[in-house]
């Protein structure tokens, strides 16, 4: 299991890096049978429900272990994100820690050299200066995750546990939302644009509306029929283009996400003809106003 590869690592002193799960797009078996998929809601494992994981396991074992509630550990959460969030300490003090919305990894360190503690000093916040959920707060996350686990087990929706369907969103999400900083300034939105086809009256617009918001994470939806792109409003890292493309898959709509580039004028690459067109120089500086 994945207990004994971390026990060996830790006794050649090497460094583990946990890469905790994903589960996107499934199913529930009734809905299959139907021939109308109604998807479970996708559920990504946190820091907290990794480190609970690798500690239940080390006590139910016989004797003396290598990993207990002291062991070193580094939990990082949006790698490379503006809202990269990486924190350092004992696995205890890392099963309270805010870690906000996923994509969630762990680092369980072996032996550090005199290099590498202070690149983590450096480059990662102390788990006694993070934000640390209250016990409320880890109660209703708890209730959230094992509703969770239940429905992929199952495939049993419960009442207070919504698919990606016409549901209303669980006012308790998988995750947690990030939290305030500097006072109670929000985390800063960002903005993902879908192209979607097959979408042409104002209550289909409605349903993929719900289908968007009914995800964890997102903020707000516009629709623009004529055009058949919608833009999605959420905290950054999360939700995935991926994830709001399986929620419009789920509301009956094909769905891409439209890519932006560029400089000062922005254009979506796909729409742009590798092959040349019959436009000449002058109407590309006529374009420009030149």
């Amino acid at each position: 299991s994945f207990y004994e590869k971390l026990e060996a690592n830790l006794s050649l002193g090497l460094h583990s890096l946990v890469l905790v799960d994903i589960k996107t797009r499934e199913p529930t078996l009734p809905s299959l049978a139907r021939g109308r998929p109604v998807y479970l809601p996708p559920r990504f494992m946190t820091v907290r429900q990794a480190a609970m994981q690798i500690l239940e396991t080390a006590a139910a074992r016989a004797g003396a272990t290598a990993i207990g509630p002291t062991s070193a550990a580094i939990g990082v959460a949006r790698v490379g994100t503006e809202s990269q969030l990486c924190v350092h300490g004992r696995l205890d003090q890392l099963l309270t820690v805010d870690f906000g919305p996923p994509l969630h990894s762990m680092v369980l360190l072996g032996s550090m050299t005199d290099v590498e503690t202070d690149l983590v000093g450096t480059f990662c916040v102390e788990a006694a200066s993070a934000r640390h959920f209250t016990p409320k707060e880890l109660e209703q996350i708890d209730a959230a995750a094992e509703r969770a686990a239940r429905a992929h087990e199952t495939g049993h929706i419960e009442e207070d546990q919504p698919s990606i369907s016409d549901e209303p969103p669980d006012e308790t999400p998988l995750v947690a939302a990030p939290a305030a900083r500097d006072g109670g300034t929000p985390a800063p939105a960002v903005e993902t644009a879908l192209r979607v086809a097959g979408m042409v009256s104002q209550a289909e617009a409605e349903r993929l509306e719900g289908a968007l918001l009914a995800l964890a994470g997102v903020r707000s939806v516009s629709v623009d029929l004529q055009a058949g792109l919608v833009k999605v409003s959420g905290a950054p890292g999360f939700p995935s283009a991926g994830v709001m493309i399986e929620a419009a898959a789920s509301a009956g709509y094909a769905a891409t996400e439209r890519r932006l580039a560029g400089g000062m004028f922005k254009f979506d690459p796909s729409e742009v003809d590798v092959e040349g067109g019959a436009a000449t120089a002058e109407d590309f500086l006529d374009a420009f106003g030149f």
